[in-house]
């Protein structure tokens, strides 16, 4: 591995595990009530997707990206090259996000009686999130689905460009 490679796999841990850290209260990966409770189940099936499949095929190309640069650079265009492709991270959380937004009674249930049966008897936290939980708005959705554009635009667009214009 290069220089570029590793400080992009850096960054990308480091945003990776900022962004994990927005996720618990949506119950992203909801597997007890896979199967068993229709938006637990299309949650988890958009989590797969939106969190490990999507995710694993831009790591896997940023890697091969990285590994054409084999000029030497300056500390901002390393930065430029290795780390601000690992800004994707939060656009893969934006899309997520943005989805469940433009959806909410594809992964939510609407309202707290629904998910009650889920929930234990001397908590006040439900197991289940709830649309009710949540200011929900398509345009939010809509907005979100843009961020994430926007950042994974950007963090894949940044060392393909520079590849071709700057410094091979």
């Amino acid at each position: 591995m290069n220089d570029y490679q590793i400080l992009f796999l850096i960054f990308f841990a480091i945003f990776w595990g900022t962004m994990v850290t927005a996720l618990p209260r949506w119950k992203p990966f909801q597997w007890p009530l896979f199967l068993r409770f229709r938006p637990a189940t299309w949650r988890v099936l958009l989590s797969v997707v939106t969190f490990n499949i999507i995710p694993l095929v831009y790591v896997a190309m940023m890697i091969d990206i990285l590994s054409q640069s084999t000029v030497k650079l300056s500390g901002c265009q390393l930065v430029l090259r290795g780390v601000v492709p690992a800004f994707a991270a939060f656009g893969f959380y934006r899309l997520w996000l943005g989805v469940v937004e433009i959806f909410p009674n594809l992964f939510l249930a609407k309202e707290e009686n629904e998910v009650k049966q889920y929930k234990p008897e001397n908590d006040s936290v439900p197991v289940e999130p709830y649309q009710g939980m949540f200011k929900l708005t398509p345009i939010n959705g809509i907005l979100n689905v843009i961020y994430a554009i926007v950042y994974i635009g950007v963090a894949l667009l940044t060392p393909l460009l520079m590849n071709l214009y700057c410094c091979g």
